[in-house]
């Protein structure tokens, strides 16, 4: 696999212990709630990653990109929305029967560690 590809890695399958701090917490809170897709507030975006991203970017028509998840991990799925749509889309996924839990981001980013 190059850099730039991206790994469809299942998240349920991935040692957070071998991630970025931010994905360690996202994988932490996606397996308290495996059945939902969820949406991560990172900064001005509602972000998902690993299989949601897949279901967020198929159900919504948006782009799926992906983003770096830690050197043994590599590229993972990533699909947004920006935080002022998030109303419209979020009722366009409860609409279609999609389960969605919301973390939001509770620090400002600019003191993050």
């Amino acid at each position: 696999m190059t850099k730039s590809e991206i790994n469809n890695i299942n998240s349920m399958e991935v040692n957070p212990e071998e991630c970025s701090p931010g994905i360690q917490q996202y994988l932490d809170i996606k397996r308290q709630n495996p059945d939902t897709l969820l949406l991560y507030r990172m900064g001005d975006f509602y972000e998902t990653f690993f299989e949601d991203a897949t279901i967020l970017a198929r159900e919504l028509e948006i782009t799926l990109t992906g983003r770096d998840a830690g050197q043994s991990v590599g590229r993972i799925p990533l699909a947004g929305i920006p935080v002022k749509a998030m109303e419209n889309y979020l009722k366009k996924l409860v609409d279609k029967g999609i389960k969605v839990a919301i973390c939001e981001q509770l620090e400002d980013p600019k003191q993050a560690k």
